[in-house]
């Protein structure tokens, strides 16, 4: 008998197969609608014009399913009979080159700052595009604007793979949480619509549009999708979720975050503190691009030492030691790149990312050597880290997703990350769902993997790196 996982892709090929030539069909015997489908391409530059907005929707019927613990929502055809006026003073301009993204720099980041969401800062987000883009990838960033300057900021690109399929997704996917659409507080609404409008619109034109790694509560998706419906509708497809611990420090002084603490807690960690200072050790942050260089690659080599033994990580290579360079020079001197070295007698035996925004902080990746681990080193490298945002009057520190178990040691509350998936319905719809199926099971056998203890974790990462 076949192995059930070859049957699986077997099944999965010929059915790809023949919705490729389905496909193909489709498009020769339809020439006549095609250019009427396929919208011209608008980009425009912020300095060179402006697009006034002219379409509000009507929703239309929306009908939902349950399939294998997925859940996903179908938004029928949008009636564009009697379009109304969205507000005169929006305009849009889709940016696909770094050049025009670095000239609304500034406001970007203010925007950034204002939702405090370290990961969609520009000095973020732009050396992730530099670095750590793959394949055929375009830059495509939706700005809207009004006359007083940027309202929103959409940074999304194409990642363009075989047979046309074309997926929208988030600067900073696959190594950063909590990203998605800034927004100036109070035009959610105003935006919601034309950013709809503008995604459908895009050139070329998207077989998905993929939201990986949004806050739970981030309603962009639901807010975009009727507008992104136009006259064939879209289906709306919730990917997965995973815990993330946060520490909300709500104004707190150190101490008085401390005194909140168990008994035990405080003891624990002030005991290991004291007998690492005993034993030579020291607590120190990146200050200066000259220690920066040594200390990334101190980071990069007790990242991989730290995870060599749990199976490899998959994506600190060299790409993110440039990335990690890029940043830390954007973000150093304004105090919101934070590399926190734990060395014992001089040497690191332990190193910590953080990056800020606003009040709030988001703590990226660490390092350890564990032959140090007696110490604790990771643990005290977050206390201090703690101590640091309290002195500040920082109001958050966001330990992103996963639930290790130093995390749920200092997190007060829980606040998942999730993925979903918006799939334009039109002729390449059966073809864009065979392609993404293989990826949409390997994020429900992920999803699966994470319920494991975090033993059997790691033994199938080891299983699964040798193959």
């Amino acid at each position: 008998m076949w192995p059930t996982a070859t049957l699986l892709v077997l099944v999965r090929t010929s059915t790809e197969i023949e919705l490729a030539r389905r496909f193909r069909n489709a498009q020769l015997g339809s020439a006549s609608a095609a250019h009427t489908a396929r919208l011209p391409r608008e980009v425009l530059s912020l300095k060179r014009a402006r697009r006034r907005l002219s379409d509000v929707y009507h929703c239309g019927s929306q009908s939902s399913s349950i399939a294998r613990g997925v859940e996903e929502r179908t938004w029928g055809p949008n009636n564009v009979a009697n379009p109304l006026a969205h507000n005169d003073e929006l305009g849009v301009a889709v940016i696909d080159n770094r050049g025009e993204a670095e000239a609304i720099r500034e406001e970007w980041d203010e925007l950034a700052v204002a939702a405090g969401r370290p990961y969609c800062s520009p000095a973020w987000m732009l050396p992730w595009w530099t670095w750590m883009r793959t394949g055929n990838a375009q830059l495509r960033t939706i700005v809207f604007h009004d006359r007083v300057g940027v309202v929103a900021i959409a940074p999304f690109f194409a990642q363009i793979g075989k047979l046309g399929l074309t997926e929208y997704r988030l600067l900073g996917a696959g190594t950063s949480h909590r990203i998605g659409v800034l927004c100036r507080p109070g035009h959610e609404v105003a935006v919601a619509a034309p950013l709809g409008d503008a995604l459908r619109r895009l050139d070329p034109r998207p077989s998905s549009i993929v939201w990986e790694g949004i806050d739970s509560r981030d309603k962009w998706p639901e807010r975009t999708t009727k507008a992104l419906a136009g006259r064939a509708g879209v289906k709306l497809r919730r990917d997965g979720e995973m815990g993330a611990p946060t520490l909300h420090l709500e104004g707190a002084s150190f101490e008085e975050w401390l005194t909140s603490k168990s008994r035990n807690f405080r003891h624990d960690l002030l005991k290991k503190r004291r007998r690492f200072e005993a034993e030579g050790g020291s607590i120190r942050r990146t200050r200066s691009e000259t220690e920066l260089e040594a200390d990334l690659a101190a980071f990069a080599r007790l990242h991989r030492a730290r995870w060599a033994a749990r199976g490899g990580s998959g994506f600190f290579d060299d790409r993110i030691v440039a990335m990690l360079r890029d940043v830390g020079s954007e973000l150093l001197d304004a105090d919101r790149f934070r590399l926190y070295m734990v060395e014992l007698k001089g040497i690191p035996i332990a190193a910590s990312v953080c990056v800020a925004a606003g009040d709030a902080v988001a703590w990226w990746a660490t390092g350890m050597d564990d032959a140090h681990g007696r110490l604790s080193p990771t643990l005290l490298g977050f206390l201090r880290a703690v101590e640091e945002s309290c002195e500040r009057g920082e109001g958050l520190i966001d330990l992103g997703g996963g639930a290790a178990g130093y995390k749920q040691r200092f997190a007060n509350r829980n606040e998942p990350i999730i993925g979903m998936t918006q799939f334009p319905r039109g002729r390449r719809y059966p073809l864009t769902r065979a392609q993404l199926f293989p990826k949409h099971v390997r994020y429900h056998l992920r999803s699966m993997a994470r319920r494991l203890p975090p033993e059997c974790q790691q033994q199938l990462k080891r299983i699964l790196r040798r193959r």
